[in-house]
């Protein structure tokens, strides 16, 4: 299609391409975000991905764009609740610049892949997220139901029909193609995309069939059966996602708000506990405006602003009722985090998430925590252990992995990719200091250095998002226990 058009423009495809893209991004930034067109296949993940490792055909298409294309372009994309904005596990990708690429290309010269048939092309961003929502209804696990059905008032069940917490599968593709065939081919078509864009009384009540259906039975869901694998997990950690989402709200809420000393955040239910002598304080303007200084604060990470409707507090001011010295630093060093979890990484304890900081020994030496002796002896100890275990895994390996093993002996990063691809457990012992921490002011009260409290922060998200995702898998794990019969004790 790209080279016909090219042809008949008389430019070289790769111009072709591009001038395409420019009149796309053009004619997108002027329309409203739920008007922005997408084309099918991004909407449905179409085709779907092959099994395995195999290739599903596509050709990565390698293109020059003028700097700030591609990014103004993907903004404007598709992504449905529970994407990702960047780089994910596969089945939560986005695929942004795809999209805008394939749909610059369909407004030119309309065209749908083989297997989409009599589907339109294109849809308006607000019809794909009608048809994402219906989809998610008609899919809810065990875990999600158990909150929509019997608490439909509760905020978490509005968290799951409305927010981007979805779980995300190809099996749940599989089910959007099939309502898409149903609603989008045929005399009802029109009807149909009108009801996926205005999102009302007719698409609630199918919205409520839905959430409701035993075994797809019904009419517009017939053919559908649950997948062989169990997607119960899925569910119970969309539902975590929710309740997640919900507590950083409340968090948020408690620190604009006249607050005591320490609250509880849950999930992951961890007690954060605000220091003596640490307070927020409203900004001095009126509704909520920041003055000069204040903005320089925020702008410069020395303060943390919180803002939930309009109510909105700098935090932290220190006794002298300056910001507390290094917030900037820890800041920095958390890198692009929300500020109500920028709020709770600073203020939980080690204890409560369970690990401990563990630096790399050269970066421990580089920040004055060790002197160079215990670096090389920490190095040393390392590589006995590191080649231990690969000894250990020579021993237990059998053809035909061991040649490959034995020729990666001395290369441990690539012999344990060997040894896991062979099914076989192989851990790399790398070179660590332990640092003591007990919570992030407790350093500030120490006077570290700025460079410290730059690592600091980045290993205190580090903490932070394993605790969060070990939360998240318990959930999971609970959630494929629902509905299964119960195992007497004595079995």
């Amino acid at each position: 299609m790209l080279l016909w058009i090219a042809k008949e423009r008389g430019v070289s495809r790769e111009q072709a391409l591009r001038d395409l893209l420019d009149a796309h991004v053009a004619e997108q930034s002027g329309c409203a975000e739920g008007d922005r067109l997408s084309h099918i296949s991004t909407v449905l993940h179409y085709p779907p991905r092959p099994p395995g490792r195999q290739s599903d055909g596509r050709v990565r298409l390698s293109l020059r764009l003028d700097e700030g294309v591609a990014e103004l372009a993907s903004s404007m994309s598709l992504r449905l609740p529970g994407q990702a904005l960047r780089r994910a596990f596969e089945d939560y990708a986005s695929r942004p610049l795809t999209d805008a690429v394939v749909t610059a290309i369909a407004r030119a010269r309309p065209f749908v892949d083989e297997g989409l048939e009599g589907l339109p092309p294109l849809l308006r961003q607000r019809e794909t997220q009608g048809l994402w929502r219906l989809t998610v209804a008609a899919t809810l696990t065990l875990a999600e139901q158990q909150v929509v059905l019997s608490r439909p008032t509760d905020p978490t069940t509005a968290v799951l029909r409305g927010q981007d917490v979805a779980w995300h599968d190809p099996w749940r593709f599989a089910v959007a193609l099939h309502l898409a065939r149903r609603l989008l081919i045929g005399p009802q078509s029109a009807a149909s995309r009108h009801m996926l864009w205005e999102q009302g009384d007719e698409f609630e009540l199918l919205r409520f069939d839905f959430e409701r259906t035993e075994d797809f039975d019904h009419p517009l869901l017939r053919g559908l059966s649950w997948p062989h694998r169990d997607l119960q997990g899925r569910g119970g950690a969309a539902v975590w996602r929710a309740e997640r989402s919900l507590a950083l709200e409340r968090f948020a809420t408690w620190m604009t708000g006249p607050t005591g000393t320490s609250t509880t955040v849950d999930p992951p239910e961890w007690e954060v506990t605000v220091p003596e002598g640490w307070h927020g304080r409203p900004p001095v303007a009126e509704k909520g405006q920041l003055s000069s200084q204040e903005q320089a604060d925020v702008d410069a990470g020395r303060l943390v602003h919180i803002e939930v409707g309009d109510q909105s507090v700098l935090w932290p001011y220190g006794e002298s009722g300056s910001p507390v010295r290094g917030i900037d630093a820890v800041g920095a060093g958390a890198g692009s985090i929300a500020p109500a979890e920028l709020v709770e990484l600073i203020l939980i304890r080690t204890e409560d998430v369970g690990r401990r900081l563990r630096v790399p020994a050269a970066t421990a030496c580089e920040l004055g925590f060790i002197p160079p002796a215990e670096r090389d002896a920490l190095v040393v100890a390392a590589e006995v252990e590191t080649h231990a275990e690969i000894a250990r895994v020579l021993t237990e390996a059998s053809e035909p992995e061991l040649w490959a093993l034995r020729a990666a002996a001395h290369a441990p990063e690539r012999f344990a990719r060997i040894a896991r691809r062979a099914g076989m457990q192989c851990f790399i012992v790398r070179p660590t200091w332990t640092w003591y921490v007990d919570s992030v002011p407790e350093v500030l009260a120490a006077g570290a250095s700025r460079e410290q409290l730059l690592w600091l922060g980045g290993g205190m998200r580090r903490l932070q998002r394993m605790a969060l995702e070990d939360s998240m898998r318990s959930a999971a794990l609970r959630a494929y226990w629902l509905g299964q019969p119960d195992i007497p004790d004595d079995m």
